[in-house]
């Protein structure tokens, strides 16, 4: 899961053209057989990855882009999307 979403960023805010990007439309998962902690571990890895790629979409933002201000306001947002209390 974790490679899946990671693979499936694409750092392409100021691009002009955005037409190269595939993104990953489904995946399939193969084990012996499904254990207890197999939606866990999906939803740990899938966890993990969004918050790499939201770090990698802040560093990627130009320094007069990205103020001190703004930081912290996609912070406010991603605890909110998140449920996290503020």
């Amino acid at each position: 899961m974790e490679g899946a979403v990671l693979g499936d960023f694409e750092p392409d805010r100021y691009k002009t053209d955005k037409k190269g990007k595939k993104p990953v439309e489904q995946f399939t998962v193969a084990v012996a057989k499904k254990s207890a902690g197999l939606d866990a571990a999906l939803d740990r890895g899938r966890a993990i990855a969004e918050a790499q790629n939201l770090t990698r979409e802040l560093v990627n933002e130009p320094a007069n882009r990205l103020t001190p201000t703004s930081l912290a306001e996609a912070a406010r947002q991603m605890a909110v999307a998140e449920g996290l209390e503020w």
